[in-house]
């Protein structure tokens, strides 16, 4: 019996750094560096948080993801390398300014194959004729 082997490689996985300056008890910031991934763990976590399917890229933005549910998501992604994290750490970890800039951060990091495709597609391909000065304007 043959058997085809079908090769498969795995997709570029998402990863970032973050620092925080996290304030303790006396007051004080300190600097601590954490490391997030969003890999299929991950977006099961998230998925499960949120109550969405979070691999569609349409259900990060209709409508849009609650602060909730962004840090739901952060604290998904830190799962792999800070499991002692806390729900109630992430919150702590960031401003409510800052929501947006993590919110996107973590669509980056899920969609971090696709995004690289697209950034590279324009080196693999030679510019398109450039289009006339006219521009035709069909009604009917």
């Amino acid at each position: 019996m043959n058997k085809i082997i079908t090769p498969f490689e795995a997709a570029i996985l998402g990863v970032a750094k973050i620092t925080v300056n996290r304030l303790n008890a006396d007051l004080e910031e300190t600097k601590h560096e954490y490391t997030l991934v969003f890999d299929c763990n991950a977006l099961a976590k998230a998925n499960e948080l949120t109550g969405r399917q979070l691999g569609n890229y349409l259900n990060w933005t209709q409508p849009e993801l609650s602060t909730a549910d962004v840090l739901a998501v952060a604290w998904a992604a830190l799962g792999r390398f800070h499991p002692e994290v806390t729900k109630e750490e992430v919150g702590q970890m960031f401003s409510p300014l800052q929501v947006g800039q993590l919110a996107k951060l973590l669509f980056d990091m899920c969609f971090a194959e696709l995004l690289d495709k697209v950034n590279n597609a324009g080196e693999k391909q030679p510019n398109p004729p450039a289009e006339s000065a006219e521009t035709k304007v069909s009604v009917g």
